[in-house]
């Protein structure tokens, strides 16, 4: 288990951290030239995940005002997963981005929790187990 930590993780994880007064960052990086490279990015609107238009599929869907939210792009971060395991499935290339979105929102006698699961990030995955499941002849855990 610890080299398949180390094979995703890298040999050891940098978080940085901070706010302007208004919004909060964190930063999660080799070392800090590279974080100072992704603040740099952020605030000057330069390839922000924003722009992207399945995080604006995602986002939409999810409240506009809220007091926590989690966007994961799923298809990456399982191919990542998958990689890191000593499993006989070959690569099917960079999947197509898609973001399982979880947000909690707390407001004066009430709260709320949504989860947005697109089918893009349920097909992406699927291609990533196809191989996979004809290794097996289309049958996974049955007779």
């Amino acid at each position: 288990m610890p080299a398949i930590m180390k094979k995703l993780l890298g040999e050891e994880v940098n978080v940085w951290f901070g706010t302007d007064g208004k919004n909060v960052v964190q930063l999660s990086a080799p070392n800090w030239n590279a974080a100072q490279g992704l603040l740099d990015q952020y605030v000057q609107g330069k390839k922000t995940i924003g722009n992207e238009q399945a995080y604006k599929d995602a986002r939409v869907q999810l409240p506009k005002e809220t007091s926590f939210l989690i966007l994961t792009d799923i298809p990456s971060f399982a191919q990542n997963i998958v990689g890191s395991l000593p499993l006989p499935i070959p690569p099917v290339g960079k999947p197509k981005a898609s973001y399982l979105g979880l947000s909690v929102t707390v407001q004066p006698e009430q709260g709320s929790f949504d989860l947005w699961l697109p089918g893009a990030s349920v097909q992406e995955i699927y291609k990533m187990a196809e191989p996979f499941i004809k290794m097996f002849g289309g049958r996974l855990g049955g007779a």
